[in-house]
């Protein structure tokens, strides 16, 4: 079941970015860039400086672990459009034993109907290019791909496709 966050759930959602944020990128980042870039932005610290200006969602494990994210942004779109209220699905990543279980799907969900409560007319987001299993999993819900940046894993420049779709 999802639900909104607190900044008690800081702690969890850290542990729980570090345990995935790996499967997020491409064979060819370094494993030092991966494990610096969890140290320098994934940690608690940074998450509860994300909590002043984001939405949080999380699913609990029956363990009482969160077992799942999004983060939902509101920072300008990196590509040109003509959008008036967009907002960026930033984070969703799931523990990799509930992979295809729904809970990426719920919290899709959740983001998709918040966004519109909120009044957004777009939500995008950015994906590195080599996550097939990501993008197959976005285009499910009607997300396509818009552009192209790069992304930044503790100087490991990397190459995102951004997505988006409207809100309805």
């Amino acid at each position: 079941m999802v639900r909104a966050a607190t900044i008690d759930d800081v702690p969890a959602i850290a542990r729980l970015a570090a345990r995935t944020f790996a499967m997020a990128c491409p064979p060819t980042t370094a494993s030092e860039a991966i494990t610096a870039h969890i140290r320098d932005e994934l940690n608690e610290s940074r998450f509860a400086e994300h909590f002043a200006g984001s939405d949080f969602f999380v699913v609990d494990a029956d363990d009482g672990e969160v077992c799942g994210y999004v983060m939902i942004a509101y920072d300008p779109p990196p590509v040109d459009n003509d959008w008036a209220n967009p907002a960026e699905l930033r984070r969703i990543y799931v523990d990799a034993d509930r992979h295809s279980s729904g809970v990426a799907a719920d919290l899709m969900r959740t983001s998709l109907d918040f966004a519109a409560q909120r009044g957004h007319d777009w939500i995008w987001l950015g994906t590195n290019e080599a996550n097939d299993r990501a993008i197959r999993f976005y285009q499910k819900y009607g997300f396509q791909i818009v552009g192209k940046r790069t992304f930044c894993v503790a100087g490991s420049i990397e190459c995102d496709h951004v997505l988006a779709r409207p809100v309805r």
